[in-house]
This record gives structure tokens, sequence and C-alpha cells, in this order.
């Protein structure tokens, strides 16, 4: 988008997003980085939703479980670039960011992390079991221990601000 169409959306700024799809389910936009505040939100969970074989929709699941507090921030936003609520979405809308300067510490910290989860049935009407390993059903604290032992130098998720 470009011009006064771009004006108080995702796009403004020349933000890079991703979305999902698969078999007709389509998610939201979300952030991958933000321009303007040198942000980058690599940890991203779609949950697949299946009746009986059949996609019926995608969400993203809450990135929010990856970060301290204060570094949690919505991230969602529809197809005309208008950023969404829990209440709006339907959904989970929040994610963490790093901080642009400490991925130039570590070039991999912030590599895009696309999870996909299934959820519902599958044409034999079988239960998938995915959904429940998802990050966002676990207790926040949990996993930020994991994350914060994986990357014990990154000052945006160590320290004790959970």
């Amino acid at each position: 988008m470009a011009g006064n169409n771009s004006r108080g959306t995702i796009w403004q700024n020349n933000n890079i997003t991703v979305n999902s799809a698969s078999y007709g389910g389509l998610s939201f936009l979300r952030t991958y980085y933000d321009h303007e505040g040198k942000k980058i939100y690599p940890f991203l969970t779609a949950i697949i939703d299946v009746d009986k074989g059949v996609v019926t929709g995608i969400t993203w699941d809450n990135s929010c479980v990856f970060c301290a507090k204060g570094f949690c921030e919505e991230i969602t936003y529809n197809f005309n670039g208008v950023i969404q609520t829990p209440q709006s979405a339907k959904q989970s809308t929040g994610g963490c960011y790093i901080r642009e300067e400490d991925c130039q510490k570590d070039s991999t910290l912030c590599d895009l992390m696309v999870y996909v989860v299934w959820s519902g049935t599958d044409s034999n009407n079988r239960a998938f079991q995915s959904s429940q390993s998802r990050f966002g059903a676990f207790p926040a604290q949990n996993i930020y221990n994991e994350i914060s032992q994986l990357f014990p130098t990154i000052p945006s998720i160590t320290g004790d601000r959970i």
C-alpha cells in the first residue's frame, strides 16, 4: 500500500507481517518487524482448526508467553492493515518483541519461528494431539524459564520481569 491509503495501518512504516493459510483457512496478519519501533516479534504459533478433515479456520496462539512484562504488545492486524484486539479478532492478538539492537548481537536470535499445531479432528474423526503442546497451553513462567535458559544473554528475555 502506498500514499494516504496506508496511513494508520500496519503498512505505513514499511513493517513486515506474516500470515498463515491452509486449504481455504486464512489467519490474521501478525507483525514480524516493526520498522519505526525497531522491534522484532519472532515467535508465532498458528493453530489450524479442522473438523473431520476440513480446515475451518486458523488462529494465532498467545505469543506473550515468551516475554517478560512490558515486552508484550498487540501485533495482530486484519487485511485492511488495522490493529485488532482479542475482542475484535476473537483470539489472542499479542506477541513478544526483541529489540533490533539485540538481534544485531546474535543474528539467529530474531529468525522468524512459526510453529504450526492442529486442533479438531481428521477425516476419520480422530482428535489431533499437537494443539495440546502449543506454547500458549503452558503457564507463562514455564515457557519463560525454558527460553531464558536457551538465550541467557538477551536483556529483553532475562531478568526478573515476569
